[in-house]
């Protein structure tokens, strides 16, 4: 049972933690200094190193460290500028300044319980900038006997499972004189939380002789970032506070679309790759074992002519294979070639079902038929079958396919009849060049004619007295109406009289 005089001590000491531990401060104000590590713990006799970071390249100030204790004043431990200013409390080699750009780590060589405070770190010009703090924990103390493990590591967990964390807690003291805590401290924040308090009935103990084993269960629903960290968890006893090593919870990593996608490609890849290295090892090893001298022993045979067909009729071509390969290892083609062509044109491609084929003990024979309708003499030509293996081609001798119609027409033409049609045709193109011609001279004529009468009415110029105007008047003689309508297309005669006007 704890004293009075304890329990006041037990509770100030708590509340000086929660003030000292949970104390918000203002991030711009700690822009200059880094304190990474909120908490340390060390058994008594270790060496430990307490990390502090200036964020500026101004070397105009001064870094300053202070420990705090509970219930007491900061006090100062050195302050380095070009030298470190050791305070007479805190000398070498107990208490060391490890300096390296802007790193001012302070290093404390065997640890003592008496070690064991809050150690700020600041940033002094003008006014002086404090890290975050570092609460140096030391275990084993002489004074409270108590151990406190955990396990390290957990496996990440996926979000919104729930984990159980236990700590082990092996004291002199009974569970009733303990208070458990649970602490979670995560990159982000400046120092550990507080999240939980164990209770009398949280636990399971088991006493011996001299000493009492507690397990304490602490489950924590893990629904996002927020609640990942390392958790620790802490024993308060008689003044004092004995952490756990702490254990990592992590949320498990969802994996990046980007690397899914990349990862399928890749394998894909791959069974292409290996698929056409195993079809260019089989088609190598038919082609050399074909023969030795690399040679491919296929030969393509053709019916040499066709019989003319009537336009609209279907033909059907046969092609005879003979080959040491299989059916299924060649590629049959049909090729027509035309006379207007340049080149021979690809129209049909054999598949496995459209042969028939008979095997031998070394040869294959296989017969492969094509049907064509023949509509007109675009689909004309001569056919070629061409079987493709090991990188060859061997075409057969080709079957021409004519139209019966125009063949029997073509073999009925004589020159004779060639040359008198184009005869005609010359003649046909001098006819209408001088019908051309003559018409053109006609209308040359026409056009002289009245360009002359329309010239004959004149003004002439004035002559003595005053001008003469010649006028010309037409008087046409009366004649029979018969006549006349009989002559209606001859020209009129005409008589022209002068006369003068004298003014």
């Amino acid at each position: 049972m704890l004293y009075p005089d304890h329990r006041l001590k037990l509770l100030l000491m708590m509340i000086w933690i929660i003030v000292i531990l949970f104390n918000k401060t203002d991030s711009t104000q700690n822009n200059d200094i880094s304190q990474p590590d909120p908490l340390i713990a060390a058994d008594v006799g270790d060496n430990v190193t307490l990390r502090c970071f200036t964020l500026k390249n101004d070397i105009s100030g001064s870094v300053v460290w202070y420990q705090q204790k509970v219930g007491h004043q900061p006090c100062v431990i050195v302050a380095v500028q070009h030298e470190s200013n050791y305070e007479n409390e805190f000398k070498p080699p107990k208490f060391n300044i490890e300096k390296e750009k802007r790193n001012y780590h302070l290093k404390i060589a065997y640890v003592e319980p008496s070690d064991e405070a809050m150690y700020y770190c600041g940033y002094r010009k003008f006014l002086t900038r404090f890290g975050n703090g570092t609460f140096l924990a030391v275990r084993g103390n002489e004074d409270v006997n108590v151990t406190v493990r955990q396990h390290r590591v957990l496996d990440p967990v996926p979000a919104g499972a729930s984990v159980t964390l236990q700590c082990s807690v092996l004291s002199e003291s009974r569970a009733a004189e303990l208070q458990v805590l649970w602490f979670r401290a995560a990159p982000p924040q400046s120092h550990p939380q507080i999240i939980y308090t164990h209770h009398n009935s949280s636990h399971q103990c088991e006493s011996g002789s001299s000493t009492h084993t507690c397990v304490y269960n602490f489950t924590k629903n893990i629904l996002s970032l927020n609640d990942t960290g390392t958790y620790y968890c802490a024993v308060a006893l008689c003044g004092k506070i004995v952490f756990g090593n702490g254990t990592q919870v992590q949320l498990v990593r969802s994996p990046d679309p980007a690397v899914i996608f990349l990862t399928v490609a890749l394998a894909v890849s791959v069974v292409v790759i290996f698929a056409l290295i195993v079809v260019l090892n089989r088609k190598k090893s038919n082609c050399e074992q074909g023969s030795d001298d690399g040679d491919v022993k296929v030969s393509v045979w053709q019916h040499g002519m066709s019989d003319s067909v009537p336009a609209g009729a279907s033909v059907t071509l046969q092609c005879s294979v003979l080959s040491e390969s299989r059916a299924a290892e060649l590629q049959v083609l049909w090729f027509r070639a035309a006379a207007p062509q340049s080149h021979p044109q690809i129209i049909y491609t054999h598949h496995n079902s459209s042969h028939q084929c008979e095997s031998g003990s070394s040869t294959h024979t296989c017969v492969y038929n094509f049907t064509k309708n023949i509509l007109s003499l675009n689909d004309t030509g001569t056919y070629y079958c061409a079987v493709a293996l090991c990188g060859k081609i061997v075409i057969g001798n080709g079957t021409p396919v004519q139209l019966e119609n125009f063949s029997e027409y073509v073999r009925t033409l004589s020159p004779a009849v060639i040359y008198l049609t184009v005869a005609v045709a010359v003649c046909v193109v001098v006819i209408f060049t001088q019908a051309f011609i003559i018409y053109k001279i006609r209308n040359s004529d026409q056009s002289t004619v009245r360009h002359q009468q329309n010239s004959m009415v004149e003004k002439t110029p004035n002559q003595g007295h005053g001008a003469v105007e010649l006028n010309y008047s037409k008087i046409v003689p009366k004649k029979n109406s018969e006549r006349v309508t009989r002559k209606r297309d001859q020209a009129a005669n005409c008589v022209y009289s002068e006369v003068l006007c004298t003014t």
